[in-house]
């Protein structure tokens, strides 16, 4: 486990997704739904692994349902969190080798979305 992972991260580009990630292992995603044309919150679930011994940093987002398991790269820098993606998007079943156009950018917040 990686403690600098651990609290709430919100996605710089859209304020509505955010992550909680636990020191229990557990990871909360929430995303805020439009509740004008009907979309309502999501909450999922996870359990995750964090593998700071590589390099870059290995995150993998467990559900025991029928997601399976998501594969990717981090970086935590001070309040910034840095989530490498797959050069063709995909998480479920390949993890990118290095950073790209592709990243997604979260910025570390004081309380938990949707709670």
């Amino acid at each position: 486990m990686d403690p600098n992972l651990v609290g709430v991260w919100q996605y710089q580009k859209d304020a509505k997704e955010s992550w909680t990630v636990r020191a229990d292992g557990t990871l909360r995603w929430f995303y805020q739904g439009a509740p004008a044309i009907g979309i309502s919150d999501s909450i999922v679930e996870y359990t995750y692994r964090a593998d700071i011994t590589k390099s870059p940093a290995h995150l993998d987002l467990i559900h025991q349902g029928v997601m399976g398991t998501s594969y990717f790269i981090y970086e935590v820098t001070g309040d910034e969190l840095r989530i490498g993606m797959a050069a063709d998007g995909s998480a479920a079943s390949n993890r990118a080798k290095a950073f790209g156009p592709n990243d997604r950018y979260y910025k570390r917040v004081q309380a938990e979305p949707g709670k």
